[in-house]
C-alpha cells in the first residue's frame, strides 16, 4: 500500500539506483555542480575536475542513488553508501580515517565491518535546498513540521527520497550500522523529520564543518516508527525493508 506521502512524492519525483555508466555520470556531474560550483568548498576546486565529474577512490565500493525531478527531467539529489574494504577495519571509512583522533569508536568494537557503511555525498540542488529553507522550521521539532500544510511539506521530499534510498541500499547489502559526517544544517533537518543519529565526536573541518555520527539502523528505524509513522512507512516501504519494532512503542506519535 502506498501512503499519502508516497503518492505525493511519486507525483513529483523518482528514486533511481545508479546502476549503469550513464546514471553514474549523472551522479558525478551533480556532485561537481553542487560541491564545486554551488557550495565552492575549498576541498573541491572546479579546476581539479576538467571533465566536470566529481569522483573519488571510494566510488568503486559504493552504492549510489539519484532523485529525479519529473517536471524538469533533471536529477536534483544524490547519496551514496560507502562499504567496508580491505583490512583497515573502521579506517576504511573516510570520516573515521580523517577524524579518528576526535571520534569515539567504542560503539563499533564488536561490530563486523561488512555490516557498516558510511552515508556520504548526500546532496540536493540549490533551488530545492532554498525552498526548504524558505519555510523556516523555526521550532526545530517534528510537531512544528506537522503544522506546515501538506503542499508546503512537498519541499522536503528530496530529503525523504534520499532517506528512502539509504534504507534501500542498507537493506540490499545487510548494513546494520551507519557512519555519517554531517553539516549542522543537515543534522537539524534530519532531526526535524524524526531521524536521530548519535554524535561520536566534535565538529571538525572535513569538506566544511561537519560532526561525525553513528546510527544503529534498527534503532534509527524504530525511532522513526515511534515518532514519525508517516515517514517510517515511506522509507521502509510500509515495513517491507525494516519491520516495526517487536515491542511496539510507548505513546507513538502519528503524522498529521
Amino acid at each position: 500500500m502506498v501512503s499519502d506521502l508516497g503518492n505525493s512524492f511519486y507525483k513529483y519525483f523518482q528514486i533511481v539506483p545508479a546502476t549503469n555508466p550513464y546514471l553514474l555520470e549523472q551522479v558525478y556531474k551533480l556532485r561537481y555542480e553542487v560541491l564545486c560550483l554551488e557550495k565552492k568548498f575549498s576541498s573541491f576546486i572546479a579546476a581539479d575536475y576538467p571533465d566536470r565529474l566529481e569522483k573519488d577512490v571510494y566510488d568503486e565500493r559504493s552504492s549510489h542513488y539519484l532523485v529525479h525531478h519529473l517536471e524538469s527531467d533533471r536529477y536534483i539529489g544524490t547519496v551514496r553508501l560507502i562499504f567496508g574494504g580491505g583490512v583497515d577495519g573502521l579506517h576504511t571509512f573516510p570520516m573515521i580515517k580523517y577524524a579518528h583522533d576526535a571520534i569515539d569508536v567504542s560503539d563499533f568494537r564488536k561490530v563486523a565491518t561488512h555490516q557498516v557503511a558510511e552515508i556520504s555525498r548526500l546532496i540536493i540542488k540549490k533551488e530545492f535546498r532554498s525552498r526548504i529553507r524558505s519555510f523556516k522550521f523555526t521550532g526545530g521539532t517534528y510537531e512544528d513540521y506537522k503544522q506546515i500544510t501538506r503542499a508546503n511539506r512537498l519541499v522536503t521530499h528530496p530529503v525523504i527520497g534520499l532517506l528512502a534510498a539509504i534504507l534501500k541500499m542498507s537493506s540490499d547489502n545487510d548494513i546494520r550500522y551507519w557512519i555519517a559526517g554531517m553539516e549542522p544544517s543537515l543534522n537539524k533537518r534530519l532531526s526535524q523529520l524524526g531521524l536521530q543519529l548519535k554524535p561520536i565526536g566534535p565538529y571538525v573541518q572535513y569538506h566544511g564543518l561537519r560532526r561525525p555520527y553513528m546510527g544503529v539502523v534498527d534503532d534509527v528505524v524504530n525511532s522513526l516508527f515511534c515518532n514519525n509513522r508517516e515517514i517510517w512507512g515511506f522509507v521502509t516501504e510500509q515495513g517491507k525493508l525494516w519491520p516495526p519494532p517487536d515491542m511496539g512503542c510507548i505513546q507513538p506519535q502519528q503524522a498529521g
